[in-house]
């Protein structure tokens, strides 16, 4: 391939590389992009109620009666239950693992 020849097909390549790129560095507009965050942050909160809740397990045996509440959080197709109280009583930060739920 003569010189001339590759130096007109590397000049079209990158004309034409150019011309795509282009749009994609335009400034970004603020205002649209504060608009667009509120709204996904917006439709996180609103999704949040279907990703997470507290649930309370009673169990009776004999006379006894226990209670174990969990925050449960669902991720990737799993529930996470980390519990946060034992009857009824609040488990303090050391004490709190996540316990996993298929």
């Amino acid at each position: 391939m003569s010189g001339s020849r590759r130096t007109a097909i590397w000049s079209s390549l990158v004309l034409l590389c150019t011309g795509l790129t282009a749009p994609l560095c335009q400034a970004a507009d603020l205002p649209e992009i504060i608009r667009r965050g509120t709204a996904a942050i917006q439709s996180d909160w609103t999704a949040d109620a279907e990703y997470a809740y507290v649930e309370r397990d009673e169990v009776q045996k004999d006379e006894k009666q226990t209670s174990k509440t969990y925050l449960v959080v669902i991720m990737a197709v799993s529930d996470y239950n980390l519990p946060i109280a034992v009857n009824d009583q609040p488990l303090c930060q050391i004490k709190r693992k996540p316990n996993s739920k298929n």
